[in-house]
């Protein structure tokens, strides 16, 4: 289960009190891109991804919004994205 509001292609799911993740996999699974993730995913799983190049960051997002600046540690900035420590 997805972390609420996580991925925002997401947030219409996961507000909901009975998540339905079908169409949502559905749809990434015709993404041409779905076995390289797949690879990812047991690359992590396996402990093959290295260290952490986030520092720890639980949140990220091209444009944060002001209450992630304040309530939360920026950690990193990778190309566009800005990473965000909760806590």
């Amino acid at each position: 289960m997805a972390r609420r509001k996580a991925f925002s292609c997401l947030n219409e799911i996961t507000s909901q009190a009975q998540p339905d993740y079908g169409p949502a996999i559905a749809r990434a699974m015709n993404d041409r891109t779905w076995d390289d993730a797949l690879q990812m995913v047991d690359a992590y799983c396996a402990g093959e991804l290295g260290s952490d190049i986030t520092d720890g960051a639980t949140h990220y997002c091209i444009h944060p919004p002001k209450s992630w600046r304040e309530q939360m540690a920026f950690t990193k900035r990778i190309g566009a994205h800005v990473f965000f420590r909760e806590g």
